[in-house]
């Protein structure tokens, strides 16, 4: 069942994509191009096997070339 502890921080991803930039690069610590945009793309992870896979959430951070970093 969703929880507000589960729930809150997708809401706040799902408003501002741009969020995950900043999770990136400061919780990860994953270097990224200085200029990138973000953008949610389709949560649906299937592979060609039956096998699903489901994100709650996917954001697509790409460099102002329009390319998936």
């Amino acid at each position: 069942m969703p929880s507000m502890t589960r729930e809150g921080p997708l809401d706040l991803v799902r408003q501002h994509p741009e969020i995950a930039v900043d999770l990136v690069r400061d919780a990860a610590g994953i270097p990224l191009p200085g200029r990138v945009d973000a953008s949610l793309a389709p949560t649906d992870m299937s592979a060609v096997v039956p096998v699903q896979y489901l994100a709650d959430m996917v954001v697509l951070i790409s460099d102002a070339a329009g390319r998936s970093t």
